[in-house]
């Protein structure tokens, strides 16, 4: 637990007391979420640029916001999700863990 707290308040004392660590804990939560959503945004980030280095005329914000083109409905990237994982595993090693992107 110790490392947890120094890990999240690097700079911070470490609490005293079992409140003072629960109350600390507690606080945590809103941190937590900007993680992450930071590490969401990083293999977004990853996965695109991969995705442009195969295909650079790639309009990101259009593959993101709509849906498949006519025709190719049934291409959801759920259906992916399997093909895709053990290369995901690989890129994780390449990822900044030391940024936090909002």
């Amino acid at each position: 637990m110790k490392d947890l707290i120094i890990r999240l308040w690097p700079v911070e004392a470490i609490p005293s007391s079992y409140f003072g660590l629960v109350k600390r804990l507690v606080d945590a939560c809103p941190r937590l979420d900007i993680v992450k959503r930071s590490v969401c945004i990083e293999g977004a980030r990853l996965a695109f640029a991969y995705v442009k280095v195969w295909w650079a005329k790639m309009d990101v914000v259009k593959l993101a916001t709509e849906g498949p083109p006519e025709g190719k409905e049934h291409r959801t990237p759920e259906r992916y999700f399997g093909d895709v994982l053990e290369g995901s595993r690989i890129v994780v090693t390449q990822c900044a863990k030391d940024i936090i992107f909002e």
